[in-house]
């Protein structure tokens, strides 16, 4: 249940950081990084390590995306 709720919040909103994760679902960091590892390991999700992918995702032309994007950020595959 819990799974599926955050790939598809996930794959709905395109990027989703740990933050809005708790603040939409009432839920502890801890909860929410043991799904989004399950979730990684089922290759249902990804988290940003590419400038250009960010940029794509975001939307917007830029050049670089700042380190927090790559490290916080997931989105779907």
């Amino acid at each position: 249940m819990l799974y599926d709720t955050i790939f598809s919040l996930i794959r709905e909103n395109g990027l989703m950081t740990i933050q809005r994760l708790e603040r939409e679902l009432f839920l502890d960091q801890y909860t929410i990084m043991a799904v989004i590892t399950k979730l990684i390991q089922n290759n249902k999700i990804k988290n940003i390590n590419d400038e250009n992918n960010c940029c794509k995702l975001k939307k917007k032309n830029c050049i670089s995306c700042p380190s927090f994007i790559k490290k916080e950020y997931y989105t779907v595959y």
